[in-house]
Parts: structure tokens; sequence; C-alpha cells
């Protein structure tokens, strides 16, 4: 069995995390494209984008 933590969410879904990661934050209004695979770049560009 690997040493890699497992983090359990509310919704009863698994994860085991793998490697270092980093850490982010995000507006509640983004939260849904970071759960959807966009990077947090990526969503900084989406956010640019839009605004101006």
């Amino acid at each position: 069995m690997s040493n890699s933590p497992l983090i359990k969410t509310a919704s009863g879904s698994s994860y085991q995390v793998i490697g270092v990661g980093q850490k982010a934050k995000v507006q509640m209004k983004d939260f849904e494209l970071l759960r959807n695979g966009f990077s947090q770049e990526q969503i900084n560009h989406l956010n640019t984008a839009v605004c101006n």
C-alpha cells in the first residue's frame, strides 16, 4: 500500500494524493473550472480575457 495520503470528500469520493502539488486560491465562481481540470493559470487567463 502507498504512503500517499487519501482524501475523502463530503460527497463520498476518495482521492489519493500523488506528488507535492501546489496551493491555489480561486473564487467560488471559478471553482467548477478547477474541478473540471483547468489549471490556475488557465483560469486567470480566462478571467483576464472576459474582463478586457
